[in-house]
């Protein structure tokens, strides 16, 4: 059993997963930084990173032909995110974009996939969270094709949830509807009736969840904690 080792970057639960000897490689190579909303964490040319987040929560989103973005994921400090090749799979159609602004530690892509060469542990936890993502997506899929905006709204309220340090989430009806690719008088409607029945309320891009166990009821097999 690895020693407790306290510091603020192993609020990550990736890097929280690494013992001493593979802690004590990485720790040098990360940087903290404040991610702002909006940011696009997609390399730029010349540099790659890799993005462990604490308190900020990331948007992947799909490229669409028709200018659509709709969110396939949302990542927090459960997972990583950052560079446009993704677990072996090069996505020139995602983009990552900075949902909840906060903190995260960032990493050159070389290092990590050096360290994951060397290292068994990082190796798993990365695969573990990949797996985790993809079952993510697939719910995400799952959900879009087949459940009502309701019940969609009510699961991405819970991921947002599961990704804050409170219970109010910084979300507008616009960027809603661009993140479940629904209209936008959808999410008024389905988010007026979740008020109304005392799961939510509702206020100038302030959602305060009320009842979690309400919303999850709502969003059944599509929520996956």
């Amino acid at each position: 059993m690895s020693d407790t080792i306290f510091h603020p970057a192993r609020t990550n639960r990736v890097l929280a997963g690494l013992p001493r000897p593979e802690w004590d490689r990485l720790l040098p190579h990360l940087s903290l930084v404040e991610l702002e909303h909006g940011t696009i964490l997609n390399e730029t040319p010349g540099s790659s990173y890799i993005y462990f987040p604490t308190t900020a929560s990331v948007s992947w989103l799909y490229l669409m032909e028709d200018g659509d973005t709709p969110e396939i994921a949302v990542v927090g400090r459960e997972g990583l995110v950052g560079k446009s090749t993704n677990f072996g799979v090069h996505a020139p159609t995602t983009q990552h974009l900075v949902q909840t602004p906060g903190l995260a530690y960032r990493l050159d892509a070389a290092v990590l996939d050096r360290e994951m060469e060397n290292s068994n542990t990082l190796y798993r936890l990365t695969m573990n969270y990949a797996q985790s993502l993809f079952q993510q997506m697939a719910l995400t899929i799952v959900s879009s094709r087949s459940q009502p905006v309701e019940v969609q709204l009510c699961r991405r309220l819970l991921l947002g949830l599961d990704r804050a340090e409170c219970n109010t989430i910084a979300m507008t009806h616009e960027s809603l509807a661009n993140m479940l690719n629904v209209r936008r008088e959808g999410i008024s409607k389905a988010a007026g009736h979740l008020q109304q029945e005392g799961l939510i309320s509702y206020r100038r891009g302030q959602i305060t969840v009320i009842d979690r166990e309400g919303l999850e009821e709502r969003a059944g097999e599509c929520y996956s904690s």
